[in-house]
């Protein structure tokens, strides 16, 4: 069985509602909720899945800790692997759209362009290496961010025309418009206007805002911060109040920190301790996708597409379609009659709740 590859599985039962029960000899029970998921491993066992990106139309593309560079389409069905010469470890994958393009971000001095439609491989020393954040802001300028400072690539292929912003880590950016960008630094979060070459930091209550993410969902610009809480605002008059948000559902009733926050519709999904969470704001409910759904790997990062959720873990990809995340399963009549501890009956309430 593809989700289980891992375990030794004794028997699998088929219920009614389509799951699958898996019993085995040394982990216990699972159950598969639906057989529509889909567990893919890289070809080479050494590799690790360090970097991926959308690239449109159910293609992604896939950068390992061996330089190995795997492009998927059509439900992740493998269809071409490059690899870099000194097989160094990805970072970070950007497709420049404006160049047709795909950029690479290696650990030290290492990046590199792709082109896909050719094959062609280009190395491009000390141009994008240790990328934290690359993205185009509009036809001219290129963001990139790394671990010492945040600038911008009038010309992707000349430094000389690059001019930096600030001087200092960054972790994120997104884009709001042809003209604006947020950047997420270490010690704050800022928002640069190109038409006027300005750079301004966003605070709540007159201190700093410490983001781990960032997103646009319905014309609001989210930010998860450090502490927990959702900071919101409309994207066209950022700068002004920020109003807070909160998850009371948090698992276990705990404080949850979350991070890489993507907006796909109505809803919000988000990393938090390595499960993928899918939050319904209006309804402020919370729904765990991949904690006890088949598969227990951490999740380390993923890609929303029309159909799917793309999951990475260091060793697997999981593809889950989003029309089973919400199935409701069918129930058979049960009357309890009896409850017994220890061979001693308990008084049933006609209000008994079964978990």
């Amino acid at each position: 069985m593809h989700l289980l590859k891992s375990q030794s599985i004794s028997s699998i039962v088929k219920d009614f509602n389509g799951n699958l029960w898996a019993t085995s000899l040394d982990n216990g029970l699972f159950i598969i909720s639906d057989v529509n998921k889909r567990r893919f491993t890289l070809e080479n066992p050494k590799e690790k899945v360090t970097a991926s990106y959308p690239l449109g139309s159910n293609k992604i593309v896939v950068g390992t800790s061996l330089g190995g560079i795997y492009v998927y389409e059509d439900s992740l069905s493998f269809t071409k692997k490059y690899q870099l010469k000194d097989s160094n470890f990805i970072e970070y994958l950007y497709y420049d759209t404006q160049y047709k393009k795909l950029i690479i971000s290696g650990i030290g001095n290492d990046s590199y362009t792709l082109n896909l439609d050719r094959g062609q491989l280009v190395e491009q020393d000390l141009f994008y290496n240790s990328a934290k954040s690359i993205t185009r802001l509009n036809d001219t300028l290129l963001f990139y961010g790394n671990f010492k400072e945040a600038l911008f690539y009038k010309n992707s292929y000349d430094k000389s025309q690059a001019y930096t912003i600030r001087q200092q880590r960054v972790k994120e950016a997104l884009v709001i418009d042809n003209n604006r960008i947020i950047i997420s630094f270490i010690d704050g979060t800022y928002m640069y206007d190109a038409r006027h070459n300005t750079l301004i930091e966003l605070t709540h209550k007159n201190a700093s805002i410490y983001s781990n993410s960032l997103t646009i969902k319905q014309e609001e610009l989210w930010i998860a911060t450090k502490s927990g809480t959702f900071l919101i605002c409309e994207k066209d008059d950022l700068g002004s109040r920020f109003r807070e948000s909160v998850i009371t559902q948090s698992p276990n009733n705990e404080s949850t920190i979350f991070n890489n926050i993507q907006a796909d519709g109505s809803y919000l999904w988000m990393l938090s301790n390595g499960n993928l969470t899918r939050y319904d704001p209006e309804h402020d409910k919370l729904k765990m996708i991949s904690n006890g759904n088949s598969f227990s790997e951490v999740v380390n990062d993923y890609i929303i597409t029309d159909e799917d959720v793309i999951t990475f873990s260091s060793k697997s990809i999981y593809r889950i379609p989003k029309n089973i995340l919400d199935k409701r399963n069918r129930t058979a009549p049960i009357n309890i009659t009896d409850v017994k501890l220890k061979e001693m009956s308990l008084l049933i309430s006609k209000k008994l709740v079964i978990r």
